[in-house]
């Protein structure tokens, strides 16, 4: 677990010294083409249960969270504005929460934080065992539903019962998947993997879009 720390540290300031004109830009965009702050901010459940602020840039129209879900995303979500789809696409919106990591809320990779609502009251019993770890930027299920899990769902099926009956489970199991085989190995043929799928898939699925 030292070893995993010292690694999140120096990865994210890493990472950050790197993608900091990315950042920089991808925030004067945001501010430029729709009303709002350019980061989103919400509460998301730690290690331990600890509750802690959870940074993304925004993609989608101020105030979503009343227009629609606050929990999930839909599928073709109105709600995304153009630049926030780009930034989807490319997963630059996550690049904030490399600052998460460095405050120790997170670790580059474990299982993805959710809100208290979820975790407080579905599959109480599994999040106990997966929140023994500090939630990550990256896991599993990047590799598998890249660039984003909601584009795999299906269209009909964008109602808050299939998130808890059909994704959560999901999410949830590949998390347990993980805490199996948890390793500073396993972390970096992660990482590696999703550096991949963001090199090689990314421009090729957003031709797609």
């Amino acid at each position: 677990m030292v070893l995993k720390r010292i690694f999140d540290i120096l990865f994210s300031l890493f990472i950050i010294i790197l993608v900091s004109p990315i950042m920089i830009i991808s925030a004067i965009l945001i501010k430029l083409t729709s009303k709002g702050p350019a980061f989103y901010i919400s509460k998301r459940v730690g290690k331990n249960g600890k509750i802690f602020n959870f940074y993304k840039f925004r993609t989608m129209v101020q105030e979503a969270d009343k227009i629609g879900p606050s929990i999930f995303t839909l599928k073709e979500d109105k709600r995304i504005t153009k630049v926030g789809k780009i930034l989807r696409n490319l997963k630059v919106d996550e690049l904030p929460q490399f600052f998460n990591v460095l405050k120790g809320d997170m670790s580059v990779v474990g299982p993805r934080p959710e809100v208290p609502e979820i975790v407080n009251n579905y599959f109480v019993e599994e999040w106990e065992k997966i929140l023994k770890v500090k939630p990550g930027i990256i896991n599993l299920l990047h590799i598998k539903y890249f660039p984003d899990f909601t584009y795999y769902q299906k269209e009909k099926d964008n109602s808050f019962e299939y998130y808890i009956k059909e994704q959560l489970p999901i999410k949830i199991k590949y998390d347990l998947d993980y805490l199996k085989k948890q390793s500073f190995f396993f972390d970096l043929k992660i990482i590696l993997s999703v550096i991949y799928c963001i090199i090689f898939k990314s421009w090729r699925f957003l031709k797609k879009r």
